[in-house]
């Protein structure tokens, strides 16, 4: 359920939540519904050691004359914590519907104070903080947050050959360990156990988790049948919000490790400065398809295009409809040189994308040299390194 309210709560145009006045133990919110919504609605997180006190007063909310279920709870309430590194954030649960009085209410705004022990400061790795720290209402940068450690997990046939990349690393400022399968273990679990130990002992703890290989190197967790390192980041708690950001080289062999890191070394040493308009220029890519339901990657990318477009970049789209075949015009964006490529499909294979469609085969017709994009491919099948 705490999906379900995140998603909602992080819509395009659902609801505008403004900070009124904030001190270090109060924070006053003006929240408003732009559209109807039925469902309960995260509107942000509380840190705080103890559970937060609120008083609440509605602005604008009409009288329903009929739900489909009774509603018998207050328009707000706090939930049960999630554990963030050494934090306790308490969600902030609105319902938009709710019945008081006999009488069954839909919200248009209301004023919300939160009263709170709250922290000095979060001291929180700088790479989750970038992920959570809009979603914290009462977030306090610690200005000496510094970088942590960086832990690379290999096979030990891998060993040797990711050295360059440990030793790259440690000169961008790191702290890098690089450990064997020997030395974590050889099962999913093990390597949980491992990262979770370094994440709770070492000074620095890591930040960054690097796994090495494919599933037939380094096992990942599955769930419904599908691969995911997700719980290899969850350390913390029982929740399942990430302590640390992993990332997965699903190389088969030292060939193609030696490929990948070559490219990761030389993208941020030597990045690609003949032409740099490149730096500037993005491409969204976006498959819709009515028959079957799928009618949002259009709409996202749009959204995701007026972001870019607000800080200065510049946006080629390919969407079906109308473009079915899009090899061309991929081909051509790429070519040319993108720094940022963000697909969403609603049907996908192991061989690529299906419309616009661009296949693995297409790959080998590019010719975009260093100019490196950064890809992130949302649809089924992205990422399911446990295919051939």
């Amino acid at each position: 359920m705490l999906l379900l309210y995140l998603f909602i709560a992080t819509g395009f145009n659902n609801l505008d939540v403004k900070t009124l006045e904030q001190t270090n133990s109060t924070i006053n919110l003006n929240i408003s519904f732009y559209e109807k919504i039925n469902e309960p609605v995260i509107i942000g997180f509380i840190a705080s050691p103890e559970p937060p006190i609120y008083d609440y007063h509605l602005v604008n909310s009409d009288t329903i004359k009929s739900l489909d279920k009774t509603l018998d709870y207050e328009p707000v309430n706090i939930g049960e914590p999630i554990q963030l590194d050494k934090y306790r954030l308490y969600p902030v649960i609105i319902h938009p519907q709710f019945e008081k009085n006999n009488e069954k209410i839909e919200i248009d705004s209301l004023k919300l104070k939160l009263n709170f022990l709250g922290y000095e400061s979060i001291d929180i790795p700088l790479s989750i903080a970038q992920v959570y720290k809009n979603l914290i209402l009462n977030y306090q940068y610690d200005a000496e947050t510094k970088p942590r450690g960086l832990l690379i997990i290999t096979p030990n046939s891998f060993y040797n050959t990711v050295l360059p990349l440990a030793d790259w690393k440690e000169k961008k400022g790191w702290k890098v360990t690089v450990a064997r399968l020997s030395e974590t273990g050889t099962s999913a679990t093990a390597i949980k156990n491992y990262i979770a130990n370094a994440y709770h002992n070492w000074n620095p703890a890591p930040e960054y988790v690097i796994l090495i290989g494919d599933k037939d190197s380094l096992p990942s967790f599955i769930v419904s049948s599908n691969p995911t390192d997700h719980p290899y980041t969850t350390v913390d708690g029982n929740d399942f919000l990430s302590d640390l950001m992993v990332g997965r080289l699903s190389v088969a062999n030292v060939n193609e490790l030696n490929t990948v890191i070559a490219k990761i070394i030389n993208y941020e040493k030597n990045p690609y400065t003949t032409d740099t308009l490149w730096f500037k220029r993005t491409l969204m890519v976006a498959g819709n398809y009515p028959d079957g339901q799928m009618t949002t990657p259009i709409p996202v990318k749009r959204w995701v295009r007026e972001k870019l477009l607000n800080n200065g970049y510049q946006v080629d789209t390919v969407f079906y409809p109308p473009v079915s075949n899009g090899t061309t015009p991929i081909t051509n964006a790429v070519n040319q040189g993108v720094t940022f490529i963000n697909y969403r499909g609603g049907l996908a294979s192991w061989s690529g994308w299906d419309r616009p469609s661009f296949y693995n085969t297409d790959v080998i017709g590019l010719s975009n040299g260093w100019k490196l994009p950064v890809i992130t491919s949302i649809v089924c099948l992205t990422g399911n390194f446990n295919a051939e």
